[in-house]
């Protein structure tokens, strides 16, 4: 039987906590990220942002796409 793990947050957690628990679950078992908005802001950026030479909105990433089982 299937099962299906749900993750709460998109973010740097989120996905890490995803690919970590990719390769112990079985191939028939999903992987489900929940979150209210699919952007996160690049952590990388953020000196930039803080001083001034760059927006917030100029910083987003979107988690990848799920490759195809």
């Amino acid at each position: 039987m299937s099962r299906t793990v749900a993750l709460l947050g998109t973010g740097v957690g989120g996905l890490t906590a995803a690919a970590t628990l990719r390769d112990p679950l079985p191939a028939t078992d999903r992987i489900v990220l929940v979150d209210r908005s699919f952007t996160d802001v690049l952590g990388l950026s953020l000196p930039w942002v803080l001083r001034g030479w760059r927006t917030r909105s100029r910083s987003p990433c979107s988690p990848p796409k799920p490759k195809p089982r």
